[in-house]
């Protein structure tokens, strides 16, 4: 009977978690296209697909394989998932400040080079990201997990609309 209130509780938390994230990520969304021009909007939406397919393409699950490893709370195994997982946001990094110039000039924007070089600090910070929360979804805690992915939507589309209306851009 334990596990199956836990197994509610968890599904319970997830559910609210994704309907959360998914509500604040269409809000930000539906503010940026009521605020911003067309050209602007779409450069945002250029640079939410180039992040999306570096997050695909450099997505090793190493949160995935602490859930699922028997070895998954051991520090040595921790540890090692900590270092590959940097070593692979280090190089997105890179990557994406290499290709940076020429993804500009692709999507007709060549004088705005730098701000796809910025994009790489995204999989460096996600390279330096504690596997904790997944270690905790082992117990069937998956509060931290929502948190995680809930308070930045939050705070992001919080913050949408004043810098866009400050910035005008």
């Amino acid at each position: 009977m334990l596990e199956s209130r836990k197994l509610l509780h968890g599904t319970v938390v997830l559910t609210i978690g994704r309907v959360a994230g998914d509500a604040l990520s269409f809000l930000r969304n539906l503010i940026l296209a009521r605020v911003l021009a067309k050209t602007d909007y779409g450069l945002a939406s250029v640079f939410g697909i180039a992040m999306t397919v570096l997050e695909v393409s450099g997505n090793m699950a190493f949160g995935m394989q602490v859930i699922q490893s028997k070895d998954g709370d051991r520090p040595a195994f921790q540890s090692s998932a900590h270092t590959l997982m940097f070593l692979g946001g280090a190089c997105s990094a890179i990557l994406l400040a290499g290709l940076s110039v020429p993804m500009a000039r692709l999507f007709g924007v060549p004088q705005i080079w730098w701000a796809f070089a910025l994009l790489g600090t995204v999989p460096l910070c996600q390279g330096v990201s504690h596997l904790d929360v997944s270690r905790r979804q082992r117990e069937f805690d998956y509060l931290p997990l929502v948190l995680v992915d809930v308070v930045p939507q939050f705070l992001i589309t919080a913050a949408v609309w004043p810098l866009a209306v400050w910035l005008k851009d």
